[in-house]
Formats: C-alpha cells, sequence, structure tokens
C-alpha cells in the first residue's frame, strides 16, 4: 500500500481524514469516525520509510487526574499495570507520559505495521490500536466515573 491507498482506503470507509496542522512527518493523516470520536493516526516517517506507525493519544481528563493523584499508590499501581498489560498482550506498545510520573498525564499508543500489502492487515493493526484506546477510556469511565471535561485532539478520559 502507499500513502494514497491509505488515505483512499479510510475515505471509502467514510472516515473523517485529515492532517495535522502541526505534523512534520512525510505522511501523517488523522483517522476519526464521521460522528466524531477516538482518533487514530497513521503516520510514515520519511519518504523512504517502508513502516507505517498507527498510534493514538489519550489525554487524561483533569478531574481524572485529581482521582488517580488521591488513590492509594498500589491501587493506582495496579489499575495502571492492567492497562498496560493489556496493551501489551495484544502486541501494542504503551507508553505513559511524562515519564516516571506516577500520575500519568497523557497516554500513548502505538504499533507498527511493515510492508504492508493487504488492507486487511492493515485495518486489523489500525483497529487493534483503536480498540486498546477505547478500552483504556472505558477502563477509566468504569473505574473514576464520567469525566466533566472534553478534550480537542487528544482524547480526554
Amino acid at each position: 500500500m502507499n500513502d494514497d491507498k491509505v488515505r483512499l482506503l479510510f475515505e471509502a470507509l467514510n472516515m473523517k481524514t485529515f492532517r495535522p496542522t502541526q505534523a512534520q512527518e512525510f505522511f501523517h493523516l488523522s483517522v476519526s469516525p464521521p460522528q466524531g470520536g477516538p482518533v487514530v493516526d497513521v503516520i510514515r516517517l520519511k519518504e523512504s520509510s517502508n513502516f507505517y506507525i498507527i498510534a493514538m493519544g489519550i489525554q487524561i481528563a483533569e478531574d481524572h487526574l485529581q482521582k488517580l493523584s488521591s488513590m492509594k499508590p498500589e491501587e493506582r499501581g495496579e489499575f495502571l499495570l492492567n492497562i498496560q498489560k493489556e496493551a501489551l498482550l495484544n502486541g501494542v506498545d504503551i507508553a505513559t507520559l511524562p515519564l516516571g510520573q506516577q500520575v500519568p498525564q497523557v497516554i500513548q499508543l502505538t504499533k507498527a505495521i511493515f510492508d504492508v500489502a493487504d488492507e486487511n492487515d492493515f485495518l486489523e493493526t489500525f483497529v487493534k490500536v483503536r480498540n486498546i484506546g477505547i478500552f483504556i477510556m472505558l477502563s477509566f469511565t468504569t473505574k473514576l466515573g464520567q469525566p466533566s471535561s472534553q478534550g480537542k485532539g487528544l482524547h480526554f478520559i
């Protein structure tokens, strides 16, 4: 697949696609459902890159940050570890940012896909990253309640 085919694939699925204004990569396409919802990014770093990175950034809502901060360290650690394990068991890389903080402000999910020849393989990887992101959002909402604030760009949970 090439960049045009990737864009056309999501447009054929009636997904909303756009290039973020701050994007510096050779190819960067943000994709979301037409009615709104989780944004997943498809990135090719350089023209010579033979892989795409499927990425999703989730910014944690302010009231969830406060609730996470007030949790006992053991309970917070177990909650975050369960989220991280779910991502890793599904082959999705996960990073909590800023690094080294007990209470993350952003969760970043990524998965690289190489030598994409088949649209189904590409979509499977895309959906896997999106589904882990939705799982994380639901985990936060189930554990900490519905957030009062909603974000722009990154999804707030």
